[in-house]
């Protein structure tokens, strides 16, 4: 299971450069377990948003498979934060943003269930 005191290692170990944003996270903002919603949002904005632009096949999906991981593996914390932070902002970047959307092709499963529900979401419904 992702927890909160796994989680950073996870995503370094499965992205390696993303290392610095983390350490640059945890100067800023430490561990506690509410600053999960701004690591994944610096994980989404600062990382994989600009990869998703230019990275290669095999990136893009290495990006895709870390978030289902996260929701297919994480607990309620880590899946609330991907929801709200990462999957957020795929939805931004791809269906709001007029100039550079993002091509959310080869999202997984998990993702793009989550990323059409946010897309679709009216208030009112349920």
């Amino acid at each position: 299971m992702i927890t909160d005191a796994n989680v950073g290692a996870f995503l370094t170990e499965r992205h390696p450069d993303f290392a610095p944003l983390y350490q640059s996270h945890l100067d800023s903002h430490g561990a506690e377990p509410w600053t999960r919603y701004l690591l994944f949002q610096t994980f989404a904005r600062e990382f994989m948003v600009p990869r998703l632009r230019t990275g290669a096949t095999e990136e893009r999906m290495a990006l895709f498979d870390t978030v289902e991981q996260l929701l297919a593996h994480g607990d309620t914390l880590i899946d609330d934060a991907v929801d709200h932070e990462i999957i957020a902002e795929l939805v931004y970047v791809a269906y709001v943003l007029k100039e550079n959307p993002v091509d959310l092709a080869g999202a997984g499963p998990l993702a793009t269930e989550r990323i059409v529900r946010t897309r679709d979401w009216q208030p009112g419904k349920a």
